[in-house]
């Protein structure tokens, strides 16, 4: 297999990184709709850190600018729960109304309020969607897709967000222009990266299962 130090950075859970010592070149701090905080700093010597932190644990990593596409991928996050929701509170206040006119005076009082309030949670539903519903900027690896890096577009604010983003595409384009290095090292690179990132957790065994499977079939050689 190709070595070559370029691609040799990994995660920070609890490995030791054979990394030199890199300078912040820019950061951006973000936190998402579900309350999720994201630290990204990009480093000079072709680095990205990234710290995403919940209620539950922090997971701090790096990726190389070589494991990363020049564009990203616009995708849309869609909170589907909170319509399921507001149906099933127009689906109750619809009900609750029907019922309460067939059962006649003993109902009558509450056919409004039974209404009313399936209606409310409904609104509030549809409200909450439209709150959480998030556009975000995903950093792919190049030959195998996967997902590495995402962002949440405009945050914390646009002129903050569209700096970031632009010092980091003309960062990975730099990065690549400068080194050229070719297919079969790529491809080793980006197995190794993704490797020591399933390693540590950042990447699930399926989602590196897939990707070992897409770069074997670009590789003319065996890549471990």
């Amino acid at each position: 297999m190709v070595t070559d130090d370029r691609w040799s950075v990994g995660c920070r859970n609890n490995t030791v990184l054979d990394v030199p010592v890199a300078e912040s070149i820019a950061q951006l701090k973000q936190v998402d709709a579900l309350s999720r905080m994201y630290f990204f700093d990009l480093m000079d010597k072709g680095r990205l850190r990234v710290i995403r932190k919940t209620r539950l644990n922090q997971i701090d990593y790096l990726l190389s600018l070589n494991g990363l596409t020049q564009e990203p991928r616009r995708v849309v996050h869609m909170p589907w729960k909170w319509l399921f929701i507001a149906l099933v509170g127009l689906v109750f206040g619809g009900l609750w109304f029907v019922l309460a006119a067939i059962t006649g005076d003993m109902f009558a009082n509450f056919r409004w309020p039974g209404l009313i309030l399936g209606l409310s949670v409904a609104m509030l539903s549809v409200g909450i969607f439209f709150i959480k519903m998030e556009r975000k900027d995903v950093f792919v690896s190049p030959h195998a897709g996967v997902a590495l890096v995402e962002f949440v577009v405009n945050r914390p604010s646009k002129s903050q967000y569209r700096e970031f983003i632009e010092m980091l595409v003309n960062a990975i384009q730099q990065n690549e222009a400068e080194r050229g290095l070719s297919l079969q090292k790529q491809l080793a690179g980006e197995m190794r990266m993704l490797r020591r990132l399933k390693d540590e957790g950042v990447l699930d065994n399926d989602v590196y299962d897939q990707a070992k499977m897409s770069i074997l079939q670009l590789s003319d050689n065996p890549v471990e």
